[in-house]
Order: structure tokens, then sequence, then C-alpha cells
């Protein structure tokens, strides 16, 4: 286990390191927090496998694509809306029932996460769920 989390650390880090020297004129260098990277990441490859350098690196990739289409406060809000999906009584329902930017951005990342997958040569099983993924709207 020990060995596991300071694999992850020592790949976040890495993949962290290649994030910040991106062009600063690209508009996403730093953009996105690191800590929301990291649990990105770790959710991805939770969800494909677990832990290895594979799954680290297709899943810095979709994080990657992804930061590079959508900035980080579309992020934040689209991923609060999906995971509130799934929360029970009144407090959920603000969340449940966001109105309709809410469920345009909901429905936004998940396609974007669709497409970073296809992108960086992840299988499909296993996806994160939220939203139908109708239309195209990138």
């Amino acid at each position: 286990m020990k060995k596991q989390v300071m694999l992850g650390l020592a790949l976040t880090a890495f993949a962290g390191g290649a994030w910040a020297g991106q062009d600063e004129q690209s508009g996403h260098a730093g953009e996105y927090p690191t800590h929301e990277e990291v649990r990105f990441v770790n959710e991805c490859m939770a969800m494909h496998g677990g832990r290895s350098w594979g799954n680290l690196y297709k899943c810095s990739c979709v994080i990657d694509y992804i930061a590079a289409r959508m900035p980080y406060d579309k992020f934040s809000a689209a991923d609060t809306y999906r995971r509130g999906q799934d929360i029970s009584g009144e407090r959920g329902d603000v969340l449940r029932e966001p109105g309709e930017d809410g469920i345009t951005l909901r429905q936004k990342l998940v396609r974007m996460e669709a497409k970073g997958r296809n992108h960086c040569g992840m299988e499909t099983a296993g996806a994160r769920q939220g939203g139908n993924g109708e239309g195209d709207g990138d």
C-alpha cells in the first residue's frame, strides 16, 4: 500500500511538473489547482483498474485534455453538479435539479471526459457517470 501511495505521489508530482512547464500563452499552465488534478487522476485510476504507470499517464492525459478545453471554474461547477446527483434529501435538490445551465455544464463535462479518454487511448468501460451526454456542445 505504501509503495502504491508513493508511486501515485511521485507520478502526480511528475505530471504536475510537466503541467507547470506548458506554454504560458496557452492560458492553461497552472490554471487547475494541483489538488484537483490529483483527485481527478486518483479517481480515474481507481475506476480503470487501479494504480499503475499506464493508468497514471492516461488519466493525467485526460485531465490535461479537459483543462485545455474548459476553464477551471466551469470544470469545478460541472463536477459539483455531477457529484451532487447522488446526494439524498433536500440538501441535494439544488444539485440534482440544477436548472438548464447546470445540466448543460454536467453534460459537457461528461462528453469532454469521454472525448479525453478516447484521445488518451483509454477504454470506456468504467467511465464516470452523470448527465445523459446528448448533443455535441464543445
